[in-house]
């Protein structure tokens, strides 16, 4: 009964990008409902940023001190929290300056029959994987030697999927130590 929806192109998201995602939750018999999440890398730091939607008072942002690092929170306002069955909740996110590949988002949502008691409450978590865009180039680099010895000259050749417009070569020790060349 929970889901979460983006607008996101290529099935996934594209670094640097912002993005209107909603929580939906559905339960027949619930008149309250209250949610929270966030959005981790696979070390569990912060992954991206959220921002609320101008004119939409359903959400709010928080931040928190978790293990030294800071972690960004969406939550549901009083004026969010009220629904018959069911409640959405929108904002948008800003995906990370650079590709974490899969990233998750951890929510949690509260639907109560507002009888000021917790029978009958229910509290749901589920977490959303959120994946790169397809539309990323994918890097592939070869050479004409797998095996060179000292002060062997060997050719790099790079290449990619959806049409990569540069590349950006680091070979310490080598020389030249960069190439921005294909």
């Amino acid at each position: 009964n929970i889901n979460l929806t983006t607008n996101f192109t290529g099935g996934g998201y594209i670094p640097d990008s912002t993005y209107t995602l909603t929580l939906n939750y559905n339960h027949t018999g619930k008149s309250k409902f209250g949610y929270q999440l966030t959005c981790l890398d696979n070390s569990n730091r912060m992954a991206g940023s959220f921002s609320l939607i101008s004119g939409n008072n359903k959400s709010f942002t928080n931040s928190s001190t978790i293990g030294g690092s800071l972690r960004y929170y969406m939550g549901q306002t009083r004026s969010g929290a009220s629904g018959s069955g069911s409640a959405s909740w929108s904002f948008r996110w800003t995906a990370p300056s650079t590709n974490k590949d899969t990233l998750t988002i951890y929510a949690v949502v509260n639907a109560t029959n507002s009888s000021s008691s917790t029978a009958g409450d229910v509290i749901i978590a589920k977490q959303f994987k959120l994946l790169p865009s397809t539309l990323l180039p994918v890097a592939k680099a070869s050479t004409n030697n797998s095996s060179p010895c000292q002060n062997t000259s060997i050719l790099l050749s790079g290449s990619g999927t959806n049409n990569p417009i540069s590349y950006s070569w680091s070979i310490p020790g080598g020389n030249p130590t960069i190439s921005n060349e294909k």
